[in-house]
């Protein structure tokens, strides 16, 4: 039996959320940029979108994302959960 490949959401206007947010890291203010936890090549969704400005999103790529979380004391699920609600509540107004 074949199964049915799992379709990834994709959502132009939370991707734009996202930029509106800034960078996840609390001492930081800058203008951020979509991150994907889950990569798209690694079959993640836009739900997987969180807000880092440019100098963290390298570092998360140079130190690995559990270290990166870890070293900022961010649950990276939680800070997920946070910004869907966000938008979802925005959505409903």
């Amino acid at each position: 039996m074949e199964y049915p490949k799992n379709k990834r959401w994709e959502s132009p206007d939370y991707l734009n959320y996202i930029r509106e947010q800034p960078c996840l890291i609390p001492s930081c203010n800058c203008q951020a940029e979509p991150h994907h936890y889950i990569t798209r090549g690694a079959g993640g969704g836009d739900e997987y979108a969180m807000p880092l400005c440019r100098e963290h999103h390298t570092a998360i790529g140079n130190m690995g994302r559990d270290t990166f979380f870890k070293g900022y004391g961010l649950d990276p699920y939680q800070e997920l959960f946070i910004l869907v609600s966000g938008y979802l509540k925005q959505e409903e107004l």
